[in-house]
């Protein structure tokens, strides 16, 4: 049974009740004018995994056999195995395939890609709206709570995430399909169609096979069939049918493709398992209270975002969200909000079924990713509360509408609460520009996160070999040790740092710093494959630098060596390991390095010229003058480069 409202609920009475006509086309169009900023951004984080560096997305078309049939992850991480980082695997190919046709149409136009998002966003907007006001027609003053929610919904800051970032389409996506399901299902039950039915279904399917936090609405859909919708009539069971159908068959495709993964460990490393705490000299689970209570604090700060949206982070990694026990008040409110909401759920499922909707569309998809029962990754991400945000701004709305009846001053009010929302998702949104942007930007709102001090590290080395300003280049890498010293002392095992710092040496060319570094990693896991490609070059330029700069062979042989021991394959150490045998020499040694470095390519004039000198140390003048006629024939300007006029 409906709630009846107070009699005051006067459709006049509301500010734009003379716009209603046009607020059709003014919600989505406001929601596309607020991301029109984001069209000409780059590639920027988890882009990278989904579209910019997925081999099957750039493959186009004929990659969407591989996208269906594997992990999300694969086609990013490429090697076995890897693509099982996160806890269960990832199955979300939809939006894998709309990239990959986009891909194959337009190729990697970043400006395509953000102006689909865009246009997702604003369709999104325009189904809420849509939904809202033929599913509320009954209810008193319906058509406002539509404008109020779906108005609420298209300028809400905590959205930028999903929308500025083009991997976001899944969360558009899920949502999106979901509501379109139910609002099919709507139209089925009122003009009895079969069309409509299979397009609900159809569209169950698409959100599910976008994110699987879509099955949520497997729940939410029944609530308007069975306690709205009263009494729930034969066309209502077939819905359910339908929908439980596309749910089981998505279910066991992902179980197929995922070959029945079902675990729930999410392992022993910080970054893939937000509640680790460094005991001793290792890594320790969370006792249940702290899980619990950290939990219960994220539960609290996806509430607190809803009404205030700031600061906003992509990166809530360890330990941005520090670990808590229920000794902390935020913890205490965090349960206490979200056992309330349930138990309110619950309450009202016959009383005013309406309410009970909008509380669980906010409470099951956020339960979901709230790692309570399924580990996600990390402790939260905004990310995360684009689908349960529906749900919340649905509930603030059913107690909005006849606060802003009785009390027009509200309504003023609500329309600056819409304006200064928008003002901060325009601000947001050029945060999103790049990976450096966002990086640079986020760092100073979550300064205790390993992860992002490690990205801004890495960020600052990547164009390193590029710089031609000694001085720059100094400031630069001194700046990316200081964010990875952050990281490590944050996440002591952090090992991608630890290499990322290594790297910095190397540029700073401080080579027995980084060697340690890289060795270090190598101790404690030998097959990391940055460390593995590093070292032999570290000691390579350490050796060079030994005996070039500090005149120092005989050390410089030994570093040299090696090198040449992890990497016998490398023409430059092989030549300086020559040029060390010559220096001391050693020629005969220094021939054999040097015809090794030709046998390897034959074509390399450097050789040729450096056994010439070996062969007349050696007395051996006509192999010698062979040699030199052989390395003048590669490249005429030998002599000059060896310093000969």
């Amino acid at each position: 049974m409906i709630k009846k409202q107070p009699a005051s609920l006067d459709k006049n009475q509301f500010l734009w009740s003379i716009y209603r006509p046009y607020l059709a086309w003014f919600i989505p169009i406001l929601a596309a004018i607020l991301y029109l900023n984001t069209v000409l951004h780059d590639f920027v984080l988890d882009d990278a995994i989904v579209l910019s560096k997925n081999e099957f997305v750039q493959k186009g078309i004929s990659g969407i056999p591989d996208i269906l049939s594997k992990d999300t992850f694969k086609g990013f991480f490429k090697k076995e195995g890897k693509d099982k980082l996160i806890s269960g695997g990832r199955y979300r190919p939809l939006t894998l395939v709309v990239f990959a046709v986009l891909f194959e149409i337009f190729g990697n136009s970043a400006f395509v890609f953000h102006l689909f998002m865009v246009i997702a966003y604003s369709a999104l907007c325009w189904l809420i709206y849509k939904l809202l006001s033929e599913i509320l027609k009954d209810y008193p003053s319906g058509e406002n709570l539509a404008i109020v929610a779906s108005l609420l919904f298209a300028v809400h800051p905590v959205h930028t995430e999903s929308v500025a970032n083009i991997k976001g389409l899944d969360e558009v996506f899920a949502l999106g399909f979901s509501l379109l399901s139910y609002y099919l299902i709507v139209l089925y039950l009122k003009q009895n169609r079969i069309s409509f039915m299979i397009g609900s279904v159809l569209s169950f399917l698409i959100a599910l096979f976008s994110k699987e936090n879509a099955i949520v609405y497997l729940a939410l859909i029944p609530i308007y069939l069975l306690f709205i919708r009263k009494p729930a009539s034969q066309k209502s069971w077939y819905a359910l049918g339908g929908l439980a159908c596309a749910a089981l068959f998505f279910i066991l495709v992902r179980s197929y493709v995922l070959n029945w993964s079902f675990s729930s460990s999410a392992g022993t490393e910080l970054m893939n398992n937000s509640f680790l705490k460094w005991n001793n000299g290792s890594y320790v689970e969370f006792s249940f209270i702290e899980k619990l209570g950290t939990i219960s604090f994220t539960l609290w700060k996806y509430f607190a975002l809803i009404f205030f949206p700031y600061p906003l982070t992509h990166d809530y990694y360890p330990r941005h969200i520090g670990i808590y026990s229920f000794h902390d008040v935020k913890s205490i409110l965090g349960l206490v909000i979200t056992f309330a909401l349930f138990v309110f759920g619950v309450f009202n499922i016959r009383k005013n079924p309406w309410y009970s909707f909008a509380a669980f569309a906010y409470l099951l998809p956020l339960i979901l990713v709230s790692n309570l029962f399924f580990p996600v990754g990390t402790n939260m991400g905004e990310r995360f509360l684009f689908m349960p945000s529906f749900g919340i701004i649905l509930l603030i709305s059913f107690y909005l509408i006849p606060l802003l009846s009785q009390f027009k001053v509200l309504q003023y009010v609500f329309i600056g609460v819409l304006l200064l929302f928008s003002i901060m998702t325009v601000m947001r949104n050029p945060a999103w520009k790049n990976d450096f942007t966002l990086f640079s930007t986020d760092v100073k709102t979550s300064t205790n996160s390993a992860k992002i001090n490690n990205a801004m590290g890495g960020i600052l080395i990547e164009g390193l070999h590029l710089e031609t300003d000694s001085s720059e280049l100094r400031r630069k890498a001194n700046t990316a040790i200081r964010y990875l010293d952050k990281a490590i002392e944050i996440h002591p095992l952090y090992y991608d740092a630890i290499v990322l710092k290594a790297n910095a040496y190397y540029y700073l060319k401080d080579f027995p710093t980084a060697v340690k570094l890289y060795q270090s990693v190598l101790a404690q896991k030998p097959g990391d494959e940055s460390a593995n490609k590093n070292l032999p070059l570290a000691l390579r330029e350490y050796g060079r630098d030994l005996g070039m700069n500090q005149h120092n062979p005989v050390v410089a042989k030994d570093i040299l060596l090696q090198a040449y021991k992890i990497n016998p394959s490398d023409i430059e150490t092989i030549m300086l390991l020559g040029i060390a045998e010559g220096s001391t020499n050693n020629n005969e040694a220094a021939l054999k390095y040097f015809d090794e470095a030709i046998q390897i390519n034959p074509e390399n004039a450097q050789a040729h010229f450096n056994k010439n000198i070996a062969l007349l140390n050696l007395g051996r003048k006509l192999e010698a003058e062979q040699a030199l006629m052989r390395a003048k024939e590669l490249d005429p300007q030998i002599l000059s480069k060896n310093g000969i006029q």
